[in-house]
């Protein structure tokens, strides 16, 4: 197998923890989910010498990891964290540049950061779909074919997730 192909093997697994990350009824276990599909990758965009997209998925799982604390120690309630993470999206989009299609996941992230620092899971699933789509075009341009894939269902998926949990229940009638 050559190392596109495994590539894009692992990416397909990072699609299962994006696919289960939304379908999260809490917070806390829709982070965990992702952080774990962050580090998968971290490897398949590794593999395809991607350096943008192994940069920013390595700030998902710091972040994650990081907000996931946010409820149980102090030191993770401090506003800085969310101000650190928009620094180093800044510093990892500089080392590893790419041209203008690397500042397309670097504003997913931003998006990313905000809506996990500050949002409820209903608002993860909205600026999370708006991050899909700034990610399919970095995916298409630096070959990841899983990455688009992922894109496409995740999207899918969060759409379903914001009907299943973000819609207005009808009232019952008096």
């Amino acid at each position: 197998m050559s190392v596109f192909w495994l590539a894009q093997a692992i990416g397909l697994v990072g699609l299962g923890f994006s696919m289960l990350a939304y379908q999260s009824k809490t917070r806390d276990l829709l982070l965990a989910r992702q952080m774990t599909g962050a580090f998968t990758y971290m490897l398949h965009f590794g593999l395809l010498s991607a350096w943008t997209g192994v940069a920013m998925n390595g700030i998902v799982a710091l972040r994650n990891w990081v907000f996931v604390k946010k409820d149980t120690h102090a030191w993770a309630r401090n506003e800085l964290w969310m101000w650190f993470f928009v620094a180093l999206v800044g510093v990892s989009l500089y080392f590893t540049w790419q041209g203008a299609i690397s500042l397309l996941p670097a504003i997913a992230m931003l998006l990313g950061i905000y809506s996990r620092w500050k949002g409820t899971a209903k608002e993860i699933r909205a600026y999370s779909l708006a991050g899909c789509l700034l990610w399919l075009p970095y995916d298409l341009s630096v070959r990841s074919y899983s990455g688009v894939l992922v894109d496409i269902l995740v999207a899918g998926v969060i759409i379903f997730g914001m009907w299943r949990h973000d819609r207005p229940r009808a009232v019952d009638p008096v």
